[in-house]
């Protein structure tokens, strides 16, 4: 079971202050223990929940540029133009300062030959954003799949899940359990010892996640035989 950001500060206030109702004060630092675990525990392994996939419903925009989604750090293959006849095949990786330059000669287009990934200004209240440049600018709406690389940020609101399954969710709170421990001084105590479990727990789920896939669609004449509960190569059976 999944538990949202307020369960979790809540347990972790329980352990920093030994109260389930904080002041204001103490919500805060509990919040600033969670994410610093949650920051922790993301970076200590290439998890697969930080490799996602997103739609991106294209409008027709004036200058072809569209904001990536928030916590996007880099593109891990080019975006599939999934709108009938969108040129599938014909969408290059080029810089953002050729996609500049064949602008200054014309932006119209029925479909995108190009496509380039560039930062938007930094905003300190939303972090770094990034935005898909496409070029020529599409003239109808196209709907884009994109495989990026996700760094997720702090949580703020009470209902949001960290990313992650269920075991990656329950490493997130013994992280934040271990960072109290921590501000108390003491190190490689029952805390330590339990975000280690949690952290191998985590592991194991993510190695699942990874393993599973598509069920294979078998022809006719390649399907597997039916199953058997006789051991042929052991010379017993085990009927």
């Amino acid at each position: 079971m999944a538990y949202p950001f307020s369960e979790i500060y809540t347990d972790v206030a329980e352990e920093r202050y030994t109260t389930r109702t904080p002041d204001a004060g103490q919500i805060t630092e509990s919040k600033r223990l969670t994410n610093l675990g949650y920051r922790e525990l993301t970076g200590q392994a290439d998890w697969h929940c930080l490799h996602p996939s997103a739609t991106l419903d294209l409008t027709i925009t004036p200058d072809g540029n569209y904001t990536l989604p928030a916590g996007y750090a880099y593109m891990e293959s080019g975006p599939i133009f999934n709108a009938p006849n969108s040129a599938i095949g014909n969408i290059h990786q080029v810089s953002p300062g050729d996609i500049l330059q064949a602008r200054a000669g014309s932006t119209s287009g029925t479909y995108a030959l190009r496509w380039a990934i560039r930062p938007l200004a930094f905003i300190t209240t939303q972090g770094q954003l990034w935005e898909l440049m496409l070029h020529p600018t599409p003239g109808s709406a196209l709907t884009v799949s994109i495989q990026y690389r996700l760094n997720p940020a702090d949580m703020t609101a009470d209902a949001e899940y960290p990313v992650g399954g269920n075991a990656f969710n329950l490493a997130v709170r013994a992280y934040g359990m271990r960072a109290v421990e921590r501000t108390k001084q003491q190190k490689g105590g029952m805390r330590a010892q339990e975000a280690q479990e949690a952290f191998q727990s985590a592991l194991v789920e993510d190695h699942q996640e990874r393993a599973s896939g598509p069920i294979k669609i078998y022809a006719s004449y390649e399907c597997p035989p039916p199953y058997s509960r006789r051991s042929s190569h052991l010379g017993v059976s085990v009927d």
